[in-house]
């Protein structure tokens, strides 16, 4: 392990130093020119419609009027509630077993 160890810190002091700020800037410098040249060939993003923020779609009539005084009288059919929920029967639920 000691071998592997030395070799890899060889191999390690003959890389060029990257930590060298002109050797980064330079880098940089070169990644950033690729960069501008890769988004060249790129094709210009068509533009999204413009869309007016400021304005709002307007109200049903059903909705302005929600507060108005009824037209004319209720017909019973229309003043009938929905029936309750019903409960179920004890008769129809059953107790299953543990499972075991």
């Amino acid at each position: 392990m000691g071998l592997a160890a030395a070799g890899g810190a060889e191999a390690i002091s003959t890389l060029p130093s990257l930590a060298e700020p002109q050797n980064l800037e330079r880098s940089w410098q070169r990644l950033d020119a690729e960069l501008r040249a890769l988004d060249q060939l790129l094709p210009a993003d068509a533009e999204p419609p413009v869309r007016d923020l400021l304005s709002t779609p307007d109200l049903p009539a059903s909705l302005l009027r929600a507060n108005q005084a009824p037209s004319g009288a209720l017909a019973p059919a229309q003043a009938t509630p929905a029936p309750p929920l019903e409960c179920p029967a004890p008769s129809n639920c059953s107790r299953a077993a543990p499972p075991g």
